[in-house]
């Protein structure tokens, strides 16, 4: 039993390097010191928290096992959302992000870089796909500015980008683009501004607003890492290209 679970954790964590595992490590121990040590407690933001952060790190290794994380992270956030009123943050993930990353998980498992990697191939969009994605942006920002104000949303200007942002995200990461990253940094800095609101009325939403600084050190570092691996990529597919393929 315990070489059976010694051999998934090297499977999972064995071409993890020194940076990524003080990250997860430093993440993890700081949410649950200020959980452990906060008079208000909310287990769902710890949950959130815990796996948001594992998840993220996976994300940028480019690692199938990040979309099943990223479900969990998304049904726990979306129970801390609705707890603080943030309904367009419980939308994005309960009814947006958690089919975009079922969608992921076939995308990611269907487009490895090869089949005994857990390693996802990244992909190039065409400008033309950049482009519907600007327009179909503009017009989902108009449709859930009125949907979020309506079901009384709290900080609804911020809510309405976060979730255009997310969205935005979540769709390039479907398609496996290295900008995926961008947005979601653009996306983290949105949320820090969200849950520090809500933290000085309450504190027990800490462990979120510690998770979105992770967050956005963890998406700087993942869009550095997927321009790497891409490069990776173009030069092993090169390399291994016959004079017929040129």
């Amino acid at each position: 039993m315990q070489n059976s679970v010694g051999k998934q954790l090297k499977k999972l964590f064995g071409d993890w390097n020194l940076f990524e595992l003080l990250l997860l490590s430093i993440g993890l121990f700081t949410t649950i010191v200020v959980f452990a040590v906060g008079k208000d407690k909310n287990v769902f933001s710890l949950l959130s928290s815990c796996t948001g952060i594992v998840c993220v790190l996976f994300t940028a290794k480019g690692n199938p096992v990040a979309q099943y994380l990223s479900i969990l992270f998304a049904a726990c956030y979306s129970i801390v959302s609705y707890q603080s009123k943030y309904y367009g943050e419980m939308l994005i993930y309960l009814f947006l992000m958690i089919p975009i990353h079922i969608g992921c998980i076939v995308s990611w498992l269907k487009n490895r870089k090869n089949p005994d990697a857990a390693e996802v191939k990244i992909n190039t969009l065409t400008r033309r796909e950049y482009f519907l994605l600007a327009v179909g942006d503009l017009a989902a920002t108009t449709a859930f500015y009125f949907l979020l104000r309506a079901l009384g949303t709290s900080e609804l200007i911020v809510s309405t980008i976060s979730l255009v942002s997310s969205v935005s995200a979540a769709y390039l990461m479907l398609r496996r683009s290295e900008y995926y990253a961008v947005c979601f940094i653009a996306n983290d800095i949105i949320l820090l501004v969200l849950w520090g609101i809500r933290v000085a009325v309450d504190p027990a939403c800490i462990p979120t607003l510690i998770t979105f600084v992770i967050f956005l050190i963890n998406d700087v570092y993942g869009f550095i890492a997927w321009k790497r691996r891409k490069r990776e990529q173009k030069r092993e597919a090169s390399a291994l290209a016959t004079p017929s393929d040129i």
